[in-house]
């Protein structure tokens, strides 16, 4: 989107404060499924004994969105520092 349209429209799109509340959200819910499973007596990222229908695969699943919106926020502020480097 940056080389096909205009690097102003994508920070205003994406704004940089954005991108870091995405960045703190994630790693949040990545910590917190963690918690979950301390605070049930279990060891950290055990998520089988969260009290949910097929909690492995929810427990798993919550951890990639977390981590993708991590991973994917972080890029695209690390895109942002590289571009305007000068």
């Amino acid at each position: 989107m940056a080389i096909g349209i205009d690097l102003a429209e994508v920070k205003r799109r994406f704004p940089p404060l954005v991108l870091a509340t995405f960045t703190s959200f994630g790693v949040l819910l990545y910590a917190t499924i963690g918690m979950l499973s301390l605070t049930l007596g279990a060891n950290f990222l055990d998520y089988g004994v969260i009290p949910i229908p097929d909690a492995r695969s929810v427990g798993m699943l919550g951890i990639e969105i977390g981590v993708g919106i991590t991973v994917t926020a972080s890029i695209v502020l690390i895109f942002y520092e590289l571009i305007t480097f000068k």
